[in-house]
């Protein structure tokens, strides 16, 4: 498994999806974790989906790997905050219509990009700007 901090492997056992977050490359499982631990005041079902918003997008794990481990509506969270082909504001704009659990989890993850000054380009910076201006009137 992933060298997790002994807390977060803790809350990965409880949460019992040790399988499911093991695939995630080191650097997308140190973002997750931010995430979910900002999420950690909503909830431990918030901080499930933070820890796995990218687990589709950014790892071979299926919907039906996550049918084996999760209930229905902590995967339809994951997969209301997994970007298909469409744009990325025809994305934000789906998020806006989905649940309040996942319009906050991408509400922090856009605020962990913002802040992770290592990878943040002016043009992303300015589309999580505008994407963040946009959750906030519907939180």
């Amino acid at each position: 498994m992933i060298k997790l901090k002994h807390k977060l492997e803790r809350q990965v056992q409880d949460m019992n999806i040790n399988d499911i977050v093991e695939r995630y490359p080191i650097d997308v499982m140190e973002h997750a974790e931010r995430v979910m631990n900002l999420v950690r005041p909503f909830g431990k079902d918030y901080m499930m989906v933070a820890l796995l918003h990218d687990i589709l997008e950014d790892t071979k794990v299926t919907y039906e790997d996550l049918s084996k481990a999760l209930p229905y509506d902590i995967i339809d969270d994951i997969f209301a905050l997994t970007r298909f082909t469409e744009t990325y504001f025809e994305y934000i704009d789906r998020i806006t219509r989905s649940t309040k659990r996942a319009k906050i989890v991408k509400y922090y993850d856009i605020l962990d990009h913002l802040h992770n000054k290592a990878t943040l380009k002016p043009s992303l910076k300015k589309r999580y700007l505008k994407a963040k201006q946009i959750l906030e009137e519907v939180i």
